[in-house]
């Protein structure tokens, strides 16, 4: 796969991960968790809406707590959408890309900027440098 089949994977593949997580439809385990925690840069770090940073840390411990959130929703969902290569170096990749999420509270868009790095010891051949969300 190319870089950007490996990237598109893993942004998926995650955001279903997260849809199960707050739906209850994983078990709340280590070794489920793991699927997060494995393919997160040590120094990874996510600028809230809000403009607050958050660490790596804060955010696994905000996402443990946070399991099953949407366990009774039928309506939860995650749609990734218009998935835009904004760099591509031999490392690295800067990414665009729309979240929908959906819930009893009505829909949630996001835009999200992610930077990526090939790490072929993980899953889907990438991890999570950083997310600057709005």
């Amino acid at each position: 796969m190319n870089v950007k089949d490996l990237i598109a994977k893993e942004i998926i593949d995650l955001h279903q991960f997260f849809e199960k997580w707050y739906s209850a439809k994983v078990d709340n385990t280590s070794a489920e968790f793991n699927r997060l925690d494995s393919v997160l840069h040590k120094n990874f770090e996510l600028i809230a809406p809000s403009g607050v940073k958050v660490s790596r840390l804060k955010l696994l411990e905000l996402l443990k707590r946070e399991y099953g959130k949407f366990q009774s929703s039928e309506k939860f969902s995650i749609v990734i959408e218009d998935i835009d290569y904004r760099f591509i170096g031999n490392e690295m990749c800067l990414v665009t890309y729309k979240e929908i999420g959906n819930s009893e509270d009505g829909p949630k868009n996001s835009l999200i900027t992610a930077a990526f790095r090939r790490n072929s010891d993980l899953i889907n051949n990438v991890e999570w440098l950083h997310i600057h969300e709005t």
